[in-house]
């Protein structure tokens, strides 16, 4: 399980805990100086490359018996997506997905998300943090209030250069994100929130028609479906799918 942008392994908690009564074994991941409130964070996380985590998954999956069903979460789809490319994984869960080299998330929302980011010179090569009202406005406009405190209470810094890998995948001929989709040939169920303001459903039914992918829509979510009112429900679709792939 990958998480996303600035967060840790803890964000899979809820999850965990619905798929491990379904009888999977779950191993929710930090990605390197992830999943901690250190202060100031350590000056190499701020030029970690999207390679960079997908090395380190990948010795992860090294050392387990067989491939595993990846899942993922915004900015670690996108750690998900490469590993797919691989043939790393047995399948793949991908929620509110940031998109590969090629498709485009650009929308009017994107500068209020981000712009403390993009206000801080040099920021490719520093670790980087939103703000409060930027997460809520990107991810947890539909979570209670308490709920966006948790998070963001939890919420750390992450690699300026993964941000602006991300930010310039549309315009660069030599993104890391770029994906040749013929090389993905796991399944893939894709899933999006109706009130999603950073992947809105237009975006992630992209993502879902260059793998062939099954595709989810929920209504009354946004991009947090790990803590929103009714995330169960996703968790459970979720687990429905992997078992129906383990029953084929």
């Amino acid at each position: 399980m990958i998480h996303g942008f600035g967060t840790g392994g803890w964000v899979w908690e809820g999850y965990s805990k619905i798929f491990e009564q379904q009888g999977f074994t779950c191993m929710a991941l930090d990605l390197p100086f992830h999943g901690t409130l250190d202060e100031p964070p350590p000056p190499q996380l701020g030029n970690l490359s999207v390679t960079d985590y997908v090395s380190y998954v990948k010795n992860e999956i090294r050392n387990l018996a067989e491939k595993p069903i990846v899942m993922a979460h915004s900015a670690g789809t996108v750690v998900a997506q490469l590993l797919m490319a691989e043939g790393l994984v047995h399948a793949a869960v991908l929620l509110t997905p940031i998109p590969p080299a090629g498709i485009s998330a650009l929308n009017k929302n994107a500068l209020k998300t981000v712009g403390s980011v993009l206000g801080t010179w040099g920021f490719w090569r520093k670790p980087v943090r939103v703000t409060f009202d930027e997460i809520v406005f990107a991810a947890l406009h539909l979570s209670t209030n308490q709920e966006q405190h948790r998070v963001y209470d939890r919420f750390g810094y992450d690699s300026g250069r993964f941000f602006l890998e991300m930010a310039l995948a549309l315009v660069n001929p030599r993104s890391p994100l770029r994906i040749n989709s013929s090389s993905v040939t796991c399944p893939v169920l894709v899933t999006a929130g109706d009130e999603d303001r950073t992947t809105p459903p237009s975006v992630a039914r992209k993502i879902a028609r260059k793998y062939g992918a099954d595709y989810k829509e929920f209504k009354g979510h946004a991009h947090w479906p790990l803590g929103e009112p009714g995330w169960e429900i996703i968790a459970q679709q979720c687990a429905h799918w992997m078992i129906a792939l383990k029953n084929d």
